[in-house]
């Protein structure tokens, strides 16, 4: 059986060793909790940024629509001789650079 010294001396030896590796656990565990919530953040704020982008291409989208609803209520409404002065072949225009 072993010297109870040298059983002792082993046993300090493996708790050094255990508590240096218990404390780059928690170093590594620290640095990964850090990391985490900088992503939190820079995720929520990449959030709300795209729900007010979503937010103002809705109300572009219900304003168009609302647009789209009066022409075609003003064209249901023209007059049949307004309908007839309306060119059935509109000409192309040619542009140039002089």
């Amino acid at each position: 059986m072993a010297d109870p010294q040298t059983t002792t001396a082993l046993l300090r030896e493996l708790n050094s060793k255990l508590t240096l590796e218990i404390t780059k656990i928690r170093k590594k565990f620290e640095e990964q909790d850090r990391k985490n919530k900088t992503d939190i953040v820079n995720l929520i704020n990449e959030n709300t940024e795209l729900k007010f982008r979503v937010s103002r291409l809705e109300q572009k989208l219900s304003q168009n629509d609302e647009e789209k609803g009066d022409l075609i209520a003003k064209l249901d409404n023209d007059t049949p001789e307004q309908k007839e002065n309306i060119p059935d072949n509109i000409p192309e225009v040619e542009y140039s650079i002089l």
